[in-house]
């Protein structure tokens, strides 16, 4: 039974782990595409 709830908490954890990467990753593309169309801007 402890080792399953063990388990449990290590799945979480990683689920955790991949979706704050995700939102990381997320935010870097984001922030690029902004970088980028704000050089357009600038540079025409």
């Amino acid at each position: 039974m402890r080792y399953q709830q063990l388990t449990q908490g290590n799945i979480n954890v990683k689920i955790s782990l991949a979706y704050s990467l995700y939102l990381i990753c997320t935010n870097l593309i984001f922030l690029k595409v902004r970088l980028v169309f704000a050089m357009n801007l600038k540079y025409p």
